[in-house]
């Protein structure tokens, strides 16, 4: 069974950053993303899952998804994630539950590679980089 997962590029236009969040289990960077929930569209949940983790607000930028990876996790599990890239646009204002935020990190756009251990997640991330740059 395939499961997805979606999740988002967040960018800072202003200063050409890009949010990363840890993930304590992984030891490492990556990008705001999570599970779909029953009737939740790949985009809304993109939404949602960076405003859990990050605290930001976003808009999908690009109707269509900027990347798609796919992998098995160390259970066997089939996954694809589609990442939007999304502008940041504030701070969430609602409550968040403290467990679902994460610890991010604002980074330049050219850094970005030096914080993700994943060599297929850093190899999208490249792809991503040139669609972004253009």
């Amino acid at each position: 069974m395939k499961i997805l997962k979606a999740g988002t590029v967040l960018i800072n236009l202003q200063n050409k950053e890009i949010c990363l969040v840890y993930n304590k289990n992984d030891k490492s960077y990556a990008f705001p993303k999570g599970h779909l929930e029953n009737g939740e569209t790949l985009k809304e949940c993109a939404i949602r899952e960076t405003e859990e983790e990050t605290g930001h607000t976003c808009s999908i930028i690009n109707e269509k998804e900027i990347g798609i990876l796919k992998y098995l996790t160390p259970a066997g599990e089939n996954v694809e994630l589609h990442l939007y890239l999304a502008k940041d646009t504030g701070l969430v204002t609602r409550e968040i539950n403290p467990k679902d935020k994460e610890e991010t990190l604002w980074v330049n756009i050219e850094k970005v590679k030096e914080k993700i251990l994943y060599q297929d997640l850093n190899q999208l991330w490249l792809d991503m980089k040139n669609k972004i740059n253009k």
